[in-house]
């Protein structure tokens, strides 16, 4: 059983170590009369360390950079595919195991230390080090740590001459770390001698930002808010953690997780189609009840990213109501105040002039539980508070229009799997299709919105601007192939047709494009060449139904280092109504 305890660990560790994705040291360039920016990170970011009351210094109990974590997961994906298709073809799992424990071993014997006792408490003194209430650290010119930040944290730094990282125990509830962001925020404005900041977060720090302005935002101490990815109603990734009937490794798409990770072009989904890990469920799930839940059991933070769907079924059966009491007071509180409420909330302060943007990304199932669409960790409808069909299904129009009821505003999807109209806040939540979580950096698109919205007042809702539209696809290199319709964007219409070349290496030759559904012909020509970047407009002829339709558009092409090698992507789209 041992032996899985580092596949396992591999597989968190590789789906975790996004979130931290690390660039370059930078030095802040922006004019000191600047707001400040706060910014919160995403879940099992922050380094922790334990203090034994003896030693002079404390020990790191959690990194997932500076302990060469990453380097390892780099260093060690050959092996471990080549391991995952010995286990699955041969039932050889010898490779696998080694390359897993290259991977995982070093962290094993200090996780432990992780764990937290009924009430929530932690049952060994760890905690954030250095802690912000005393150290300099509150403003990164006056850091003497090195700071690593990826494109999205330079350009807001390059901008503002005060950037300040909220450092937090991520096994807190939400309450507790609203309250610390709340003492945070009023350290920051003391420090910065401006009255309001500007709020970033990402994933579970959007849940975060999203909590304080649920308890706090009224006082005003909040300039502009903007999340990305946001875990505001949870993931069922920890529900299907829980739950036996729930959990579904979905080996497509952690290839394809673990490549957009990686920024790699190599395109190896195609064995998510042969391969199956069925056999190796009950012992993922052996462990993942014998050696992690008994760590993270009593985790603020992870009842609080469950949904509420799964809340009061799971917290029965795991969270005794005496000795858990603490622990079930806060995330009762979360579940039944804040979620219930938090789009009115958003409004609200909307409403009283605090602009408040949610970036989300859709058009893939969970790594381990494929029935929901999501970015591969969290949940589309949980992030945006959308009604998302199931994964490989489709809504039928018309939207529900609960949130937002103007007939004139266009809120569905073009995959008509996101009604948008049901939104936290409809008129100021941008969908990206086919983005994994964390991968804002890599795609030019998600990132220029990013910048827009945090850097500009002008991006004020998602009609203010044509490059920036309520539904996009993803654009990194990894995705191959973008296309878009003159009068429509995503939308398939009977208009001109802009295929580009998405990849940073390659040169493709199309072959082809279909739109399924329509007698819309699009015209190829011969030898049509892109260069890495280059686009191409192509003409289109025929007509479109005149009531809604799902029509799927599919790109043929070829790259010309293997050009007997036909690939193809397929854009989830569809056809309007007048």
């Amino acid at each position: 059983m041992k032996r899985w305890i580092s596949v396992l660990l591999s597989v968190c560790i590789l789906a975790s170590a996004l979130m931290l994705h690390a660039g370059a040291q930078v030095q802040a360039q922006g004019a000191y009369d600047a707001d400040p920016v706060v910014f919160l990170l995403g879940f099992s970011t922050a380094d922790l360390y334990y203090d034994d009351g003896v030693s002079e210094t404390k020990e790191r109990v959690w990194n997932l950079s500076a302990d060469g974590i990453l380097d390892r997961v780099k260093a060690n994906l050959p092996l471990t595919l080549w391991g995952l298709f010995k286990a699955v073809f041969l039932h050889r799992y010898d490779t696998l195991n080694d390359a897993a424990a290259k991977i995982a071993e070093p962290v094993l014997n200090k996780m432990e230390r992780l764990t937290m006792l009924p009430d929530g408490s932690s049952k060994y003194d760890v905690s954030v080090y250095p802690g912000f209430a005393d150290e300099v650290p509150l403003s990164f010119r006056k850091s003497s740590r090195n700071v690593y930040l990826s494109g999205i944290y330079r350009a807001l730094y390059n901008q503002y001459s005060r950037v300040y990282v909220f450092v937090a125990d991520w096994r807190l509830g939400q309450l507790e770390l609203a309250r610390q962001l709340d003492d945070f925020i009023q350290q920051v404005k003391e420090d910065s001698g401006r009255d309001q900041v500007t709020l970033f977060g990402f994933s579970q720090g959007g849940q975060t930002i999203g909590t304080y302005l649920y308890y706090y935002g009224d006082r005003g101490d909040v300039k502009k808010a903007v999340l990305e990815t946001p875990a505001i109603g949870g993931t069922s990734f920890p529900s299907a953690a829980l739950d036996e009937s729930m959990f579904d490794v979905q080996v497509g798409t952690m290839i394809q997780f673990a490549e957009a990770y990686m920024e790699s072009e190599m395109h190896y989904e195609w064995l998510g189609k042969l391969v199956t890990l069925a056999p190796l469920k009950q012992s993922i799930l052996s462990i993942m009840t014998t050696h992690v839940l008994p760590i993270a059991r009593y985790w603020g933070s992870l009842w609080d990213l469950i949904p509420a769907k799964d809340y009061d079924r799971l917290k029965a059966q795991y969270l005794d109501a005496a000795e858990c009491a603490p622990l079930i007071r806060a995330s009762d509180a979360y579940h039944y105040e804040v979620l219930p409420h938090i789009g009115e909330k958003l409004r609200a302060l909307q409403a009283q002039g605090m602009p408040i943007s949610i970036v989300c990304n859709t058009g893939n199932p969970l790594l381990f539980c494929g029935d929901y669409e999501s970015d591969g960790i969290l949940d589309s409808a949980n992030v945006s508070g959308a009604v998302v069909a199931p994964y490989g299904e489709r809504l039928s129009p018309p939207v529900s229009g609960t949130v937002c009821s103007d007939p004139t505003h266009c809120h569905l999807s073009p995959s008509m799997t996101v009604d948008a109209s049901a939104c936290y806040l409809p008129e100021n939540t941008w969908f990206v299709d086919g983005q994994y979580h964390g991968q804002c950096d890599w795609d030019p698109y998600t990132y220029a919105l990013l910048c827009k919205l945090l850097l500009e007042d002008t991006l004020t809702d998602v009609y203010a601007d044509p490059a920036f539209p309520q539904f996009a696809f993803a654009q990194s290199p990894a995705d191959q192939v973008n296309i878009s319709f003159s009068q429509s964007g995503c939308y398939v219409s009977a208009s001109d047709l802009t295929v580009t070349n998405l990849s940073a290496q390659k040169t493709m030759q199309l072959t082809g494009v279909t739109v399924s559904g329509t007698t819309l012909r699009v015209q190829t020509p011969r030898k049509t060449v892109l260069t890495p970047g280059e686009s191409v407009t192509l003409t289109v002829s025929g007509s479109i139904p005149q009531s809604a339709r799902y029509t799927p558009v599919t790109v043929w092409f070829t790259y010309t280092d293997k050009p007997i090698v036909l690939h193809s992507k397929t854009f989830k789209t569809s056809v309007l109504s007048n």
